[in-house]
């Protein structure tokens, strides 16, 4: 074998090694990710709109993007009445979900309140 074949090998060997790190590292933050946005809607229906606002906010650089999140984070904006902080996550829910009725709805709202009527 020449050194490119052992290079080789080695890059696959750490690949194969590593891929089912990787897999339960994801697990992990799809658990952590569908804890969060649990949290987020508990808070909610116990009418703590401030604390699922703040919750929501905490975890934005680590979630935002994920359709399920951005929909909870853009409820918790508008319940704790900060539309203009949650519009972006429900364009975002309006346009990767056309159909969801919830962030349809809770962007018209923030639209009313902010008076921003495209």
């Amino acid at each position: 074998m020449d050194c490119r074949s052992n290079s080789l090998l080695l890059k696959l060997f750490v690949f194969l090694t590593l891929l089912p790190m990787l897999a339960l590292a994801s697990e992990a933050q799809t658990s952590e990710h569908t804890e969060t946005i649990q949290k987020i809607y508990s808070l909610l229906t116990n009418k703590q709109f401030d604390d699922a606002f703040e919750l929501a906010v905490a975890n934005q650089s680590e979630f935002e993007g994920a359709v399920e999140f951005d929909l909870a984070f853009g409820i918790a904006a508008k319940s704790s009445s900060n539309c203009s902080q949650g519009l972006f996550a429900l364009e975002r829910v309006v346009q990767a979900q056309p159909q969801s009725i919830a962030g349809r709805f809770t962007l018209a709202n923030c639209y009313y309140e902010l008076g921003n009527f495209p």
